[in-house]
């Protein structure tokens, strides 16, 4: 309810209803039926009771004949709802976006024709019989996206008239006029406004200093702690991968790999890479400019939420160790750089250690169960992500 939605959409409307009408034109005839005068009949936006006050209170103010059209009432029409998706965004040419979410609205119209003369009445009737016969159409602009629509005035079909009576008008006798009534519905369309999303924070640097006293004033604050010991914290909004389960994948399996951290709810893409290049099929990608460019897997299909990721991997052509790349909007992390439990094993150790399949990739060696046995050797090098930037 806090957005701005209104587009205009109802005075373009009413402007084309009258350009519709606007133009009649009547003759005067003598009595051999031969035209002797053309007059133009004024279309106004008026209530019918200010020109019958106009009328009525001035002689001739108004020149008469004349016609008048006003909004009786207003409604969304059921009938015409097709789609009740609330976001329907179209791509304009520029590449901007907007929203085509249309809630189908009629307008009800009210015409009145004052004449002075009954044969100039049945002219101006006449002229509107024969194109309203019962609709006609107006096209018009989307209001943001500028695209045509076609939309239809529907005549009721039928004209009240009525004359004066004398009886009870006093002191003076109005001027003799006849009024003619009649109905049409505009079956137009309101917009919802699009509001583009706003850009994301995409991080944060804070620094934050401890002390044991409470100041009201910011510089005498800043005076006493200047000395105190700060910390400083940064909070991005890209993914941050934590940890992965699991991580060395077998060939010929097809495992659902669950990865933790947070950041998720808006990731965009998923991209995995093997320890070596064998295991999966890598292409180039750069989900954005501005931003490096990566060789990986992609995952087509995958579940997300704040704080977990899960998607299936086809079965690797030859077993190895996963790096997995996220991206938003803000950037894209990588598991071997968020989570230092996966970072590259150093080399230079000599050490014989065993590792779960969920701890640091190194230089793989024997395969037990559940376990691998790593053995690194001084100078040998760690196992390497080739398929990396």
């Amino acid at each position: 309810m806090e957005d701005y939605n209104y587009n205009f959409e109802k005075r373009n409307l009413l402007l084309h209803f009258v350009s519709a009408f606007d133009g009649v034109k009547i003759k005067r005839f003598d009595g051999s039926k031969f035209s002797k005068e053309v007059i133009k009949v004024p279309f106004v936006y008026s209530p019918k009771s200010h020109i019958l006050n106009d009328v009525v209170g001035v002689a001739d103010s108004i020149r008469l004949p004349i016609m008048a059209a006003e909004i009786k009432s207003e409604s969304r029409d059921n009938t015409r709802i097709k789609n009740k998706i609330d976001k329907i965004v179209y791509k304009n040419n520029n590449g901007s976006y907007v929203s085509l979410q249309a809630i189908p609205w009629n307008i009800e119209i009210e015409m009145t024709i004052l004449t002075k003369f009954q044969e100039d009445m049945d002219q101006i009737i006449q002229n509107f019989y024969v194109n309203t016969n019962p609709y006609a159409i107006v096209s018009w602009q989307e209001p943001k996206s500028g695209r045509e629509i076609r939309t239809e005035i529907l005549w009721k079909g039928d004209v009240s008239l009525e004359y004066p009576a004398t009886a009870n008008y006093t002191p003076k006798e109005p001027p003799f006029r006849v009024t003619a009534s009649t109905s049409f519905t505009i079956k137009g369309y309101l917009f919802k406004t699009y509001i583009e999303n706003p850009k994301p924070i995409c991080l944060i640097n804070t620094d934050i200093s401890f002390t044991d006293e409470f100041f009201c004033n910011y510089k005498t604050l800043t005076a006493y702690i200047d000395s105190s010991t700060t910390e400083s914290y940064s909070i991005t909004g890209r993914p941050v991968l934590k940890f992965i389960s699991p991580y060395y994948i077998k060939e010929g399996t097809s495992p659902i790999i669950t990865i933790t951290g947070y950041s998720f709810h808006d990731t965009i893409g998923i991209y995995v890479s093997g320890s070596n290049s064998e295991m999966y099929p890598l292409c180039s990608f750069q989900p954005f400019s501005g931003l490096d460019s990566f060789n990986a897997y992609p995952v087509e299909e995958f579940s997300k939420s704040l704080n977990f990721l899960s998607f299936t991997l086809p079965a690797p052509s030859s077993s190895g160790f996963i790096d997995v790349i996220a991206v938003n909007t803000c950037g894209y992390g990588l598991l071997t750089e968020d989570s230092s439990t996966y970072y590259p094993y150093a080399s230079g150790l000599i050490s014989l250690i065993n590792y779960p399949l969920t701890c640091t990739n190194a230089y793989e060696g024997l395969l037990l169960d559940d376990n691998v046995t790593f053995l690194t050797l001084d100078g040998i090098d760690s196992l390497g992500f080739d398929s990396f930037i």
